[in-house]
């Protein structure tokens, strides 16, 4: 880790261990293991799960063998035994460690769960045998026309008919009314009433319809110990509790769930319906109508009490596998259904282990996406698990039309029929004139009396209840009622009152609907029918669910919820005995698939669970909302369950089976220039004879840049063969750059105080399998794609000797239209953790970098802000999952023990319906009360697209009001640290201390509107703090791209005052003249004075009066000829290198030069001393009748006939010098 001279102490911590430097002060807050956010039990213990050494019974099956075999039974029964015997073992080391075991699983996973606290964890964690220790996320229960609707009374006759015959559904709730009429009890209120829920009493349960189950936990529990006991004691009656159904849905949830699975059906004078289930069923005439499989048999799974939350999913998943408990499956149940979980996947990987065993076996889990509403990476776990099939809610708006005559031609408006009225399925068809009323409120008599008799009467909405004006226009003879409600809304709704107010219809039209009627009317008779068989089918009919969560997954951006069905739904009522309740959530449309896979399995008993997951996928409708925009397939997955068609295909189109993964999901993908993603998928014909198929591609919507296209565009398949297909997705960045919102994604969030939003750009839609007969197959494909900025910021040293303002210039060309780029002083590096190769959730927990700005220059007196910025290793999906804060920052402003505030990442709203709105919030860490709010990444997405989604930094801001910072006392304490969302505990932290007034840069005076962040193409200017700026002490700038793509989001850019080079040369020739044609010598020294290395320095010279005959070097290399060309690579400081130059004189002349200059890459090189010119003279040659000169040693270089007049220039040595070019180096 690196310090930086104003971090006063650092310290790194993993998993809550805190490794403090050895200079960190001494009342240092101790690291917490779980975030201040996870969901865990209140008081001081929580459950884990204690993962044991060695596989669990079902990995002991080898690949390919049947698990219900009896080769199989006899290897996994043995190894359950050897499994109870090691837990037993290892049992009095955990009590030893403060632990109460709680559960013991052994048939999908070798575990225990275990209460205990934080630091006995830790210490369990620790012993031989145990693999590893993890947190138990607690799960809440996610809160009649619907059965026709998903095709499955079109199923149940079929010949042969489908109905679940044969077929087991567990449900894991809260228990089931083994004795309500809908699942053939006795249907009495006392027979609810007096049975014991502790006991079985001899012949109450099992029943022919709920044939098995026990209770887990007993109806005192709630893990969280806010409703009850945070122990569990189980018994072995798994009856459902009878509590009020609200908000929180407590007791009777499993009841409902069970009854919309596969409930008989209850008819109207109370009595369970035994069948026939054909085409002869009425559904209006049932009190309490049947569920999808209504003849397949229920096994009641009981892990809630009657109020709050679980920590037992695990132990229903394990009893799944082996419903009698004798460690064989072959009992293993078909479906399980489990309407729980937590939103945006707060799960654990033990039990992700858990699922992808309970598939192996051969049982196929479905589960609800959550009611976390349309926020992206909402759906929750354990739907967010690979083979669990995540179902999505739909409001099923079951309008009658009503048809009106026009002399265009015939218009049908939706009507909704009230509560109170008399039914038209029992009153029959009205066809008749409609007629204004008058007065248009009837709320007294009708002065028109005689013209509403025998007609429809048209009534406004307000001032009198609906009843009074029904009555009212029952008394004058009419013959129904529309009303027209007086609020612009997009639906009409179920007008209420008392049931039977009314003897006959009345129903309700929108405003719109409303006044377009009342034109026609103007114009003369408008004729109109209302007939109980012609239901509403156009533009809202079926809407897409608003409290159903949105996905992508936000583990991985799998493509999750998978499938949608009707969510708002009546079923039975625990302890009514024969009545029907209704209720809404995601709880309720994942046992309506539930249902209709036990009706694909017992059309298909060959198939696996995946095969059974992708027909319902393959079969599913699409879903438009009320401007007739298609959902996308992160909203609904597939679309809406169409059961009927499911049971009849015979072909299937997955991505990967094994895997669990049938639609397409490609991630995330932001570049900067085009790409090419390409994905497989494969088509199976299971049907015994031949099929051929075209191919083609239905997008949601149309997203500019992004284009998909299959390979091959048409298949042929012999019975059981299989074909591959190539999916590519081609991205042109520059094309898409900076898209809004989709269609169907509003921009902003909210009805009181709307806010804009964060989004991702997904391209969505499906691939379209058309057969030569028979209807179209679809597969659903998804993935997040967004244009990037490829800047990088580089820094151009300056020699001034104390630069208060600094540039750094953006180079790279990318394809975002507005690269925005935040700017703070570094205020830590860390080394990247060695797990975070090969483990994402480690990655989005690792910190790498932080960094610390002010607006203090900026802002307004009291409205200053300190930011934060964040670096991780790895891309997280969202930085606020539900309430884990990704990163996170606590401060200490007063230099006390412990921290006193803490900056989060969460939405607007924690609880809704503001998750995509993404503010650093404040919160005092003694009161919790949180105070100040400001968007994450400084500015609102509606200001700049910052992309806090699948990313690795972010800025948290707060303003120095709310942390109490006021006067030039700035010196604060901070802690940055992770949350890791897939272990619910704490990753790394950074601690520091920091003088917020003696930053080293300022970048808010050139920033946006007085923040240290800048948006578009533009240098980066910034201020630099005295003191800072040398290469002793660098003010390092912490630069986060928000516009880049992960991996390339963050750099730190030093800037610094170059160190003053000084680099020379010198030349020395010989003293004495030489003679005409001899040579001479000559030496040049090059000298590097400056402190800093000398790179690439090259050395030139050249002759003047002569030429150079020869030249070596000390160091480096050298040619000679015309001219001299040495270079150097690096000279060290201090360092020389020298230069041995041969030169002869040309004829004639009387003196020969060697004009030599150094030229190097050295910064701020001092000039006066790069060029230097040694001069040497020449003797004239002596006259040719003298004697000839005596020989001496080495070279005769005598002159003769010049005379002593000459000798002056024999001395002459000349050093000359010029200004030397300064070049900086490069960065």
């Amino acid at each position: 880790m690196r310090s930086l001279p104003f971090i006063f102490a650092l310290g790194l911590g993993v998993f809550g261990v805190a490794a403090c430097a050895p200079n960190d002060p001494p009342d240092e807050a101790p690291e917490p293991t779980a975030p201040a956010s996870a969901p865990i039990s209140k008081g001081s213990v929580a459950p884990y799960f204690v993962v044991l050494d060695g596989p669990s019974a079902s990995q002991m099956i080898p690949h390919g063998l049947d698990p219900r075999s009896k080769t199989a039974g006899d290897i996994t029964k043995k190894r359950v035994r050897e499994i109870e015997a090691e837990q037993a073992a290892i049992e009095p080391q955990l009590v030893a460690h403060g632990a109460e075991v709680i559960a013991r699983i052994s048939r999908l996973a070798n575990m225990v769960e275990v209460l205990v606290d934080e630091a006995g964890a830790k210490r369990i964690a620790k012993l031989h045998g145990v693999q590893r220790v993890e947190l138990v996320p607690l799960l809440e229960r996610s809160l009649a026309s619907a059965v026709p609707l998903v095709g499955a009374t079109n199923a149940w006759t079929l010949s042969p008919g489908v109905t679940g015959d044969g077929i087991r559904i567990g449900i894991i709730d809260s228990g089931i009314d083994y004795t309500h009429a809908d699942f053939g009890g006795p249907g009495t209120i006392e027979a609810y009433q007096g049975n014991d829920t502790t006991l079985i009493e001899p012949g109450t349960f099992p029943t022919a319809k709920v044939i098995g189950g026990l209770d887990f936990v007993g109806d005192d529990y709630d893990a969280s110990g806010a409703e009850g006991s945070a122990t569990a004691h189980s018994d072995p009656d798994p009856l459902d509790c009878s509590t009020t159904l609200g908000e929180q849905i407590s007791g009777g949830h499993g009841t409902h769930v069970s009854g919309i699975a596969a409930g008989q059906g209850v008819l109207a004078d109370g009595a369970t319906y035994a069948g026939p289930y054909n085409s002869s069923v009425d559904l209006d005439t049932f009190r309490v109508a049947p569920g999808v499989a209504p003849e397949a048999k229920l096994f009641a799974l009981k892990i809630f009490g009657c109020h709050g939350s679980t920590a037992y999913l695990a132990s229903a998943l394990d009893r799944a596998a082996d419903p009698n408990n004798d460690g064989v499956f072959d009992d293993r149940l078909d479906v399980v259904n489990g309407s729980l979980g937590t939103g945006y996947a707060l799960g654990t990987t033990a039990v992700g282990g858990m699922m992808t065993e309970l598939t192996s076996v051969g049982t196929l889990v479905v589960a609800a996406a959550g009611n976390d509403r349309q926020n992206f990476f909402s759906v929750g776990s354990p739907g967010t698990y690979a083979e669990v099939l995540a179902v999505a809610g739909t409001s099923d708006n079951k309008f009658f039309s009503l048809r009106v005559t026009t002399p265009t031609g015939e218009i049908a408006y939706p009507a909704a029929e009230s509560m109170f009225s008399a039914r038209l399925i029992t009153y029959g068809p009205v066809s008749a004139p409609i007629v204004q009323a008058d007065p248009p409120l009837a709320c007294g008599p009708l002065t028109n009396a005689a013209d509403i008799a025998g007609k429809i009467a048209l009534i406004d909405r307000g001032t009198c209840p609906f009843v009074d004006k029904t009555a009212n226009a029952e008394a004058a003879g009419a013959l129904a009622v529309i009303v027209v409600d007086d609020e612009d809304q997009a639906l009409p709704f179920a007008m209420s009152g008392d049931p039977g107010s009314s003897n006959i219809p009345a129903l309700l039209v929108t405003l719109d609907n409303g006044t377009e009627l009342k034109t026609l009317l103007t114009s003369g008779v408008a004729p109109a029918e209302l007939d109980p068989a012609d239901i509403y089918t156009g533009p809202g009919a079926e809407l897409l669910a608003g409290f159903s969560s949105r996905g992508p997954s936000p583990i991985d951006l799998r493509m999750k919820p998978e499938i949608a069905a009707p969510g708002i739904l009546d079923s039975a009522a625990c302890g009514s005995g024969n009545a029907a309740v209704p209720n809404g959530g995601t709880s309720m449309a994942s046992p309506m698939v539930a249902g209709g896979a036990a009706l694909v399995r017992q059309a298909h008993p060959d198939l696996g669970p995946m095969e059974v997951k992708a027909l319902l996928m393959n079969a599913a409708a699409p879903l438009s909302d009320l401007a007739g925009v298609k959902y996308g397939t992160s909203v609904v997955g597939a679309g809406r369950m169409d059961v009927a068609k499911a049971v009849k295909l015979q072909t299937t189109a997955a991505t990967d089976l094994a895997a669990g993964e049938i639609g397409v999901s490609f991630g995330s993908i932001a570049v900067s220039n085009p790409v090419e993603v390409e994905k497989t998928f494969t088509v199976t014909n299971h049907g015994a004879t031949a099929s051929s198929f075209e191919l083609t591609v239905d997008p949601t919507y149309e997203l500019s840049g992004a284009t998909i296209v299959v390979e091959p565009s048409s298949i042929d398949l012999e019975a059981g063969a299989s074909a591959v297909v190539t999916m590519t997705l081609a991205l042109d960045p520059v094309a898409l750059g900076n898209a809004g919102p989709d269609p169907g994604t509003p921009a902003m969030q909210g009805n009181q105080e709307p806010e804009p939003r964060h989004y991702l750009n997904q391209t969505s839609g499906v691939v379209r399998l058309h057969p030569q007969v028979g209807d179209d197959l679809v597969l659903p494909y998804t993935g997040a794609v967004r244009a990037a900025s490829s800047g990088t910021g580089t820094f151009a040293p300056t020699c001034e000797d104390d630069p208060a303002k600094a540039t750094i210039d953006v180079e790279g060309e990318g394809a975002h239209p507005a690269p925005t780029v935040t700017v703070l002083s570094l205020a830590a590096t860390d080394d990247a953790d060695p797990d975070s190769e090969t483990d994402p959730g480690a990655a989005q927990a690792d910190l790498l970098a932080v960094g610390v700005a002010t607006d203090r220059a900026t802002a307004a007196d009291g409205e200053a802000k300190v930011y934060f910025g964040l670096v991780v290793n790895g891309p997280w999906t969202t930085p606020a999952r539900g309430p884990i804060s990704v990163v996170k920052v606590q401060v200490d402003c007063d230099e006390t023990s412990g921290y006193d505030f803490e900056i989060r990442t969460e939405a607007r709203n924690p609880q809704g319906p503001f998750r995509d709105a993404l503010i650093a919030s404040t919160y005092n860490m003694d009161s919790d009360e949180r105070l100040g709010r400001f968007p994450v990444n400084i500015l609102r997405p509606d200001v700049a697209s910052t992309y806090p989604f699948n990313s690795t930094v972010l800025v948290l801001s707060a303003s120095f009001a709310d942390l109490g910072l006021d006067g030039d006392d700035l010196n604060i304490k901070f802690r940055a640290q992770t949350e890791r969302a897939d272990t619910l505990t704490n990753g790394d932290s950074v601690n520091g201390e920091i003088d917020l007034a003696n930053l080293p840069i300022d970048a808010s005076p050139y920033g946006y509107e007085g923040a240290p962040i800048f948006v578009g193409d533009q240098p980066l200017v910034v201020d630099v703090a005295p003191g800072f700026g040398t290469a002793d002490s660098p003010a390092d700038a912490l630069l986060l791209h928000h516009t880049n793509a992960p991996g390339q989001q963050w750099e730190v850019v030093s800037i610094a005052r170059e160190t003053a080079g000084a680099l020379s040369i010198a030349g020395v020739g010989p003293a004495d003249p030489i003679a005409a044609g001899a040579t001479a010598d000559v030496e040049l020294t090059v000298t590097n004075a400056s402190t800093t290395p000398a790179p690439n320095v090259s050395i030139s010279g050249t002759a003047t009066g002569g030429e150079i005959v020869a030249a070596t070097i000390s160091q480096g290399t050298c040619s000679s000829g015309a001219a001299i060309a040495c270079t150097v690579e690096e000279l060290a400081p201090g360092a020389t290198v020298s230069v041995h130059a041969t030169v002869q004189p040309s004829e004639g002349v009387s003196a020969v030069t060697l004009n030599a200059s150094v030229d190097s890459e050295l910064a701020c090189d001092a000039p006066g001393d790069d060029v230097a010119s040694v001069s040497i003279a020449v003797s004239e040659p002596e006259d040719d009748d003298g004697p000839p000169p005596e020989p001496r040693d080495g070279c005769d270089c005598s002159t003769q006939g010049r005379g002593e007049g000459s000798a002056w220039f024999a001395a002459f040595a000349v050093i000359g010098a010029a200004v030397a070019r300064r070049r900086r180096s490069a960065r």
